[in-house]
């Protein structure tokens, strides 16, 4: 698959490939299906995988965490 934007770090998680930037982050399957698509408001310094489908995102003044369903 091809990657059309630009990223800053990539994490693998289980059989997830992710990948993000400031504010941006995508997910995708080793098969190459997206998972996960979206813009964040806040700026994403890190993101932590904690299971195959389970992450963290650290910012500058706030952490979440977000699972695919």
């Amino acid at each position: 698959k091809t990657i059309d934007f630009k990223y800053n770090d990539i994490a693998f998680a289980g059989e997830n490939v992710v990948m993000y930037d400031e504010a941006m982050c995508r997910m995708y399957s080793f098969t190459g299906k997206e998972r996960f698509n979206y813009t964040f408001e806040k700026k994403i310094n890190s993101l932590i995988p904690i299971k195959d489908d389970m992450f963290i995102i650290a910012g500058d003044t706030a952490i979440e965490e977000i699972e695919l369903k």
